[in-house]
């Protein structure tokens, strides 16, 4: 094997990190987005289309350049060229399992992989952690624009009754002065 082996291995679990986000984060059609808001009104829904759209964009960016820095980091690349090594090692000489100088290898390769993913495992509990914060910051701002909905909703029933009391206290009123001209 190559020097550059863990190097390749480093490149095609980002190349399969990228390739998973990508398909998670693909955006749903807009007719179907709209379907899940019936109550919004057009204007309303392509605004949450438009927020949606930005956030499914930035979001595997985001994780993309964190794993990469996570990558750089814990220094990922020596690790898995460590191990290649320790491997190929192994291949041509089997007695070299039972050498001191391998198990203490084997020690710090499984050290530094633990470390490593101890750092891993905070960053992505971070970028969890962000995700639900925005998740919740989403959630309060289409529940403030429900309760707009509604509220103009209202606000329209309430406008309709004025209304109808306007134009009932118009004809009462049209009826009385006409029924007192006739008394005169």
């Amino acid at each position: 094997m190559s020097a550059k082996s863990g190097s390749v291995r480093l490149s095609s679990i980002t190349k399969l990190l990228k390739l998973t986000l990508h398909s998670v984060f693909t955006a749903c059609p807009k007719q179907e987005f709209f379907q899940r808001f019936p109550n919004f009104t057009a204007a309303e829904q392509e605004l949450l289309y438009r927020l949606y759209i930005e956030t499914i964009s930035w979001f595997p960016e985001n994780v993309e350049e964190e794993f990469e820095a996570m990558c750089l980091d814990t220094q990922a690349g020596a690790v898995f060229d460590t191990v290649e090594q320790l491997l190929e090692e192994q291949s041509l000489d089997l007695l070299h399992n039972q050498s001191k100088n391998y198990r203490s290898n084997i020690k710090e390769v499984g050290l530094s992989w633990t470390q490593a993913k101890r750092k891993e495992i905070d960053n992505l509990t971070k970028m969890v952690e962000m995700a639900e914060k925005q998740k919740g910051d989403l959630s309060a701002r289409l529940e403030l624009l429900k309760s707009k909905s509604q509220e103009f909703s209202n606000t329209e029933g309430i406008i309709d009754k004025l209304r109808m009391a306007i134009v009932d206290y118009g004809v009462e009123h049209t009826l009385d002065s006409s029924s007192m001209s006739e008394f005169s």
